[in-house]
């Protein structure tokens, strides 16, 4: 029987922990957690879509809006048309290092079941993918690889992706251990670790959540099976990785380098689980007492799909085959939804750009009329209408929430 996540927040509520009846994200204030601008969308995403033989990289360049993508796609062919060209890119990256991704915006997060509830996933900017795709170009065997220009920019975007995506999952494999803990010892472990822990150690060299979350995103790489990532691409992916990724980031993250081998992940990976069970930076608890207790680290869910990617608005994702935008709905549906719930329109409002509705007991709700209401509007719709959201969008349309 498959876990869903209904059942996880149900499981939640016992122990008085609601995070879709409650948190906002200004009362979350965690660290390393984006937000989506209003001036950005974001689709929902899978590993099949990333994974898909049947995907055309060749009609994606050719049919991107803007020319983004095509302007991207030969960027890339000139960083790779010689070895010569790719060393004087990492040369002039390393002599200019304010020119590198990941300065001024968070490029992906995982946003925990704990505080977002029904909202939880893995969300990833493509324009980081795209950058880091172009830099990571200038690390790959061209001397292994015959492949044309566009089998190039696929093998690139799908190994940028994986950097991003291994990451985050690792911490979903955090917040698991969370819930392990939750029901072996009856009380919540993993808010008290995310307050006296993390927040205090974020940013600094023994942060060691985000240390391991760059170690396992290398050491799954390492792994990674030829049909997923050429060798050719792989070996260069993990020279990137340590020369660059790992060098240039902030501490905690930065000292991933000293923890890839199996000996030394295990020993930190050890010591940050008596992190979360004492909700103490320094644990009295012997790490070796692990040995014992073996994969209390493994996934609630492999994260296949929940990973949202984000664009700017009018645009789409190269590799999401969803047509709508995450928690978009037209204006027609959302107003059939709201009468059926008991809202009446507004007699003296009906004209213009925007519709009202009200019901005894809240707050009025505006709807834009529009083919589609965007993420922002449809957060504040759903939040008038109970409290619900963005991820509770299908259950509200269908009448399950009511």
């Amino acid at each position: 029987m498959s876990l869903t996540i209904t059942q996880v927040l149900a499981t939640l509520k016992i122990y008085d922990i609601r995070p879709d009846e409650s948190l906002e994200l200004s009362d979350i204030n965690l660290p390393a957690i984006g937000q989506v601008k209003e001036s950005e969308i974001y689709y929902p995403m899978s590993l099949d879509d990333i994974l898909d033989d049947n995907f055309s990289m060749e009609e994606a360049l050719n049919g991107n809006v803007k020319g983004i993508i095509s302007e991207w796609a030969y960027e890339i062919e000139n960083l790779t048309s010689s070895k010569e060209s790719q060393i004087r890119e990492r040369v002039l990256r390393k002599l200019d290092p304010p020119r590198r991704i990941g300065r001024t915006q968070i490029c992906a997060w995982y946003c925990p079941i704990h505080y977002f509830g029904s909202d939880w996933g893995i969300y990833i900017r493509e324009s980081c993918i795209l950058d880091m795709a172009k830099e990571l170009a200038c690390w790959v065997d061209l001397g292994s690889l015959r492949i044309s220009k566009v089998d190039m920019c696929e093998q690139l975007y799908r190994a940028a992706f994986f950097i991003l995506y291994l990451h985050e999952h690792f911490h979903h494999r955090v917040e698991s251990f969370g819930f392990r803990l939750l029901i072996s010892a009856g009380e919540d472990k993993y808010y008290k670790y995310k307050e006296n822990v993390y927040r205090k150690t974020h940013g600094r060299s023994n942060c060691l959540e985000e240390t391991l979350a760059n170690a396992y995103s290398y050491k799954k790489l390492k792994g990674m099976s030829v049909n997923k990532i050429l060798p050719g691409v792989q070996s260069g992916l993990l020279e990137y990785l340590k020369e660059e990724i790992f060098a240039y980031q902030p501490p905690g993250y930065k000292e991933a380098i000293h923890y890839l081998k199996d000996k030394e992940f295990s020993g930190a990976l050890f010591k940050l689980q008596s992190q979360i069970l004492e909700g103490d930076i320094s644990p009295i608890m012997h790490d070796n007492s692990w040995l014992v207790a073996n994969n209390m680290m493994r996934p609630l869910w492999n994260i296949d799909k929940n990973i949202y990617v984000i664009v700017p608005d009018g645009t789409r994702p190269i590799r999401s085959r969803h047509i709508m935008p995450y928690g978009t709905c037209s204006s027609k549906k959302i107003i059939t939804t709201l009468k059926k719930s008991g809202w009446t329109k507004h007699k003296t409002n009906g004209k213009g750009s925007h519709t009202q509705f009200f019901k005894d007991g809240f707050d009025v709700i505006t709807v834009p009329k529009t083919d589609n209401c965007s993420p922002p509007v449809m957060k504040n719709i759903l939040k008038a209408m109970g409290g619900y959201k963005l991820g509770q969008l299908h259950d509200v349309l269908s009448g399950n929430l009511r």
